[in-house]
């Protein structure tokens, strides 16, 4: 099969609303099965996103990429590289955990599970992790399948 990426908040290259619109729907058209989204941390983007995609017709799968943020430099490196938003509350407290370490990481392993479960709930096919040497991934399904385990019990 055939992957595409797409960016829900928008290609770092290009500014005008809508072009990146244009050029996932050319890919759909030329026959991208699924694709996967640039790294997101608010789960609204996603939802907007999916929104103006069923707009336009376009109906493969599209998984969001996921990136726990787990080093204080994340803050500044990844909005720069993958034109991508932190959002207030999540900035907050990596703020308040830049000294410690294992508290900057629990922060990014319980956002990423938070954000996947809401993403889940809003009917994402499957989730795209991004990872570098040592992230949480395990732990972040971990979570995620508890958090699923548990909302199946309720």
């Amino acid at each position: 099969s055939v992957g595409g990426a797409c960016y829900p908040e928008g290609h770092p290259d290009r500014s005008a609303d809508g072009i990146d619109l244009e050029w996932l729907k050319n890919k759909a058209n030329k026959g991208a099965d699924y694709f996967i989204t640039q790294i997101f941390y608010d789960a609204d983007s996603y939802e907007k996103f999916m929104e103006k995609v069923a707009k336009k017709g376009i109906k493969q799968p599209i998984i969001p990429g996921i990136k726990p943020i787990t080093l204080y430099k994340h803050l500044e490196v990844l909005p720069k590289i993958f034109a991508c938003k932190i959002p207030k509350k999540l900035r907050e407290q990596v703020e308040k955990a830049k000294e410690n370490k294992g508290d900057l990481r629990k922060i990014g392993i319980e956002w990423c599970i938070e954000q996947c479960a809401r993403l889940r709930e809003m009917g994402a096919p499957s989730l795209h992790f991004y990872a570098s040497r040592g992230a949480p991934i395990k732990e972040i399904i971990e979570g995620i399948n508890s958090v699923e385990a548990f909302q199946e019990t309720v």
